[in-house]
């Protein structure tokens, strides 16, 4: 904020609607800056792909539902930010997790 000079992030607002899963939040949150992504960008935006997940699917989602619905929310924000299509393999029934 150029007022404060205070960071923040802007949450969609629905996430006020989705229950946080603070296991599935912490991993995102981990799995990306691993990449090499800063903290507070991490963190940003492993709640707005969260919240992005409890939007798509709605009401009744659980913390298994996320790595289904996770995959279409990437393709979808890589496509608009005019990237091209990407490959990427949906495990089979039968592969071990």
């Amino acid at each position: 904020d150029l007022v404060t000079g205070v960071q923040t992030c802007a949450l969609p607002i629905f996430l006020e609607r989705v229950e946080v899963f603070g296991d599935v939040l912490a991993g995102l949150v981990t799995g990306l800056m691993a990449q090499g992504m800063p903290a507070f960008e991490a963190a940003c935006a492993a709640a707005y792909l969260h919240g992005a997940c409890g939007e798509e699917f709605g009401l009744g989602l659980i913390a298994e539902d996320i790595p289904e619905i996770l995959p279409e929310i990437l393709q979808n924000l890589h496509n608009a930010a005019g990237g091209p299509e990407w490959n990427y393999a949906q495990p089979s029934d039968g592969d071990a997790a």
